[in-house]
């Protein structure tokens, strides 16, 4: 009977230790990087807002993504692109209405990279977006959507497809050539990004992956994007001047 005395004593007491040491899911220093992040986040600075959505990123804190999210629509364009840089870091779902605010102020190619991270879901998005885009966005969004193609997508794809053939003939040789045109949408100046966190600027280009290019689609035509920080490096020795460790 000894021995059962002996167990019965030594399970209460592993019990009682489980109950008493619960371990906890937080790494050390995370507690203070979310008070950080939450100071910055509710900072009427542009400056701040946009280190906290960098921070949130590096720090790989997703709870702070309905926090980033209505940056996108923020008055400082240096904020929405740190802001979209952010969520696409953090692969987060973002509402259509907050990715056409941001579209109304810049170039649609960082919206396509947050879009390909999950084709399907954005599926309908896409659909809606390629009827406005042109050229290579238009054939970024149709990259992705080829990637899991929605019902219907096919005939939508097709259904107002004309084609047009000129036949131009002369009865002697002579040199011809075509003029191009081109047009660049209006996109808000930025000031300068001093004590902002590094501003990167997202590319696509035609083709598939190449040295610094990801692929974020699929089929006959397929995009890819790269990454670049295109802040000049007097504003990026300001900010660890200035704060530290940020960077």
């Amino acid at each position: 009977m000894a021995w059962r005395a002996a167990l019965q004593i030594a399970v209460v007491l592993t019990a009682s230790f489980h109950c008493g040491a619960q371990p906890t899911s937080e790494r050390p220093g995370e507690a203070a990087e979310k008070a950080l992040l939450a100071r910055l986040l509710n900072s009427p600075s542009s400056a701040d807002l946009a280190r906290g959505a960098y921070l949130a990123a590096n720090y790989e804190q997703k709870e702070f993504v309905p926090s980033i999210i209505p940056l996108l629509g923020f008055s400082d364009r240096r904020v929405q692109l740190v802001a979209i840089d952010a969520l696409i870091r953090l692969r987060a779902e973002v509402p259509d209405g907050a990715l056409e605010a941001f579209l109304a102020d810049n170039w649609a190619d960082p919206a396509m990279v947050l879009l390909a991270q999950d084709s399907k879901r954005n599926a309908d998005y896409l659909v809606s977006l390629s009827e406005r885009l042109t050229n290579l966005d238009w054939e970024a969004a149709n990259a992705i959507l080829v990637t899991a193609p929605p019902e219907g997508y096919a005939a939508r794809l097709f259904r107002d497809l004309t084609i047009h053939i000129e036949l131009k003939v002369w009865d002697r040789g002579i040199g011809y050539a075509d003029g191009l045109c081109g047009w660049i949408p209006p996109v808000k100046p930025m000031e300068s990004s001093v004590g902002f966190p590094p501003i990167y600027q997202y590319s696509l280009r035609n083709g598939v992956e190449a040295a610094g290019w990801t692929s974020i689609g699929s089929g006959p035509f397929p995009v890819s994007y790269i990454r670049q920080d295109r802040q000049p490096k007097a504003a990026r020795a300001s900010i660890r001047t200035s704060t530290g460790s940020l960077i």
